[in-house]
């Protein structure tokens, strides 16, 4: 009969295809092409799920990862752009842009994981990976716009502010302003003064 013979051949394709699956098991395959840093296993080590097992570099893009307060993710979305300077080329500023927010803030830290992409045309130096780098992002823009030192703005008991401006007399006069975007330097002015205008950045004794 035949029956015994076809069932030796289903048996050994069986085997086969078991094979083939064990041995699928047993190769690791990257979502991008990398270089290999570290090796956390040897071979034969049993490992448990979600166990990293190598570092794999990506060779392009090129990405950055860093820390935000919570406060500022309201005005952060993707495609935001950032500036990059790195510790080991501070007089090189490079450009990039928001990829990835992280969907949790860290309880402990206030802080949100992000991710950004350095433009291609600015890959013009060696990057490392774990580089240190300090990241700017532009949250909000303005053009042709009047700015002041942090340190000139003076607030008042009810919340509002004024500056101290000096009047061609040499007389100091408070003068009322609204204020608009800021950084960590500079602030806008939206009114109150004009371009020209003299005000004291000296601290009120």
């Amino acid at each position: 009969s035949s029956l015994p013979e076809l069932q030796v051949i289903q048996n050994a394709w069986d085997a086969l295809e078991q094979a083939r699956m064990m041995l699928d098991y047993t190769r690791l395959l990257a979502p991008f092409d990398g270089t290999v840093t570290q090796v956390n296993m040897q071979i034969g080590e049993q490992i448990n799920a979600y166990q990293p097992v190598l570092t794999l570099v990506a060779q392009e893009p090129l990405t950055v990862r860093f820390l935000m307060d919570e406060s500022d993710l309201q005005n952060l979305t993707i495609g935001d752009a950032l500036y990059l300077t790195l510790t080991a080329y501070p007089n090189l500023q490079l450009a990039g842009v928001v990829t990835q927010i992280a969907p949790t803030v860290d309880a402990n830290t206030a802080q949100v994981v992000v991710w950004g992409q350095i433009l291609p045309d600015d890959q013009i130096v060696n990057i490392l990976p774990g580089m240190n780098v300090d990241v700017e992002v532009v949250l909000a823009e303005a053009q042709e716009t009047l700015l002041l030192p942090q340190q000139a703005i003076r607030t008042r008991a009810d919340g509002t502010f004024y500056v101290n401006r000096i009047l061609a007399d040499g007389s100091v006069q408070e003068t009322s302003v609204t204020l608009g975007l800021s950084d960590f330097a500079n602030i806008e002015i939206l009114s109150g003064l004009q371009e020209g205008d003299v005000v004291s950045t000296a601290a009120e004794e």
